[in-house]
């Protein structure tokens, strides 16, 4: 919701570093530690907070690792002690870097950049994720046992807005946009030509369907 975002950008106490998260901010946070994978560090008596960010004095050596960077930052940003600055999610989109498409996230404490994997979204898409947008515990429940035709045919409903029978580009894009993950056109294309098999511009059911299954066998 694009209100929601601005007033959320608007609110300038989420930059203060004794800002509490809200429950569905931190529950925002978790969906986007499992979502990109991550597992915490592993405890460091030498990590500062802030600290990997810049050298603020050039005459000081930086010798650490780019995985040890990488590390604290991760630390920083998702995995935060109480008593250390709480990053909340402030925005993500698709972004161009060196030619090729990531999805930039911004936190209140950092950025990172993750690679899309088009099997990701398309998994997101087909609801083979255990999406929690609604009802967390039946759709995790799916997700492991199966998807039932019925509930496979819903969520094809769900995505067809205008109820023309067939997902088009548009609508594709307006799904993951509802789930605060604005695509940009190079993820959209891949979407288009893994889904559409006959290129007709329009996913139809029998396709939908048939990705389902083929999925499963992946």
């Amino acid at each position: 919701d694009i209100e929601v975002w601005r007033e959320r950008l608007l609110n300038m106490l989420v930059y203060d570093q004794d800002y509490t998260p809200t429950e569905l901010e931190g529950e925002e946070m978790k969906d986007v530690v499992e979502y990109l994978a991550l597992k915490k560090p592993k405890e460091n008596d030498n990590f500062h907070p802030g600290r990997h960010l810049k050298n603020t004095d050039p005459s000081e050596k930086q010798d650490e690792s780019g995985n040890q960077i990488t590390e604290k930052a991760i630390r920083s940003i998702f995995f935060a002690q109480p008593n250390e600055p709480q990053s909340v999610l402030l925005k993500r989109g698709p972004v161009l870097l060196y030619g090729e498409e990531r999805e930039l996230m911004i936190f209140t404490n950092g950025f990172v950049f993750s690679h899309i994997e088009l099997d990701t979204l398309i998994r997101m898409l087909l609801d083979l994720e255990g999406n929690k947008s609604s009802d967390s515990e039946g759709r995790r429940a799916a997700a492991e046992d199966g998807i039932t035709s019925e509930q496979l045919r819903q969520r094809f409903k769900d995505i067809d807005t205008n109820q023309g029978g067939s997902l088009d580009r548009a609508e594709i894009h307006e799904f993951f946009q509802s789930m605060g993950m604005p695509l940009g056109g190079i993820a959209l294309d891949g979407i288009m030509d893994k889904l559409d098999s006959d290129s007709d511009g329009a996913v139809s059911w029998n396709e939908f369907k048939s990705m389902v299954l083929e999925m499963k066998t992946q």
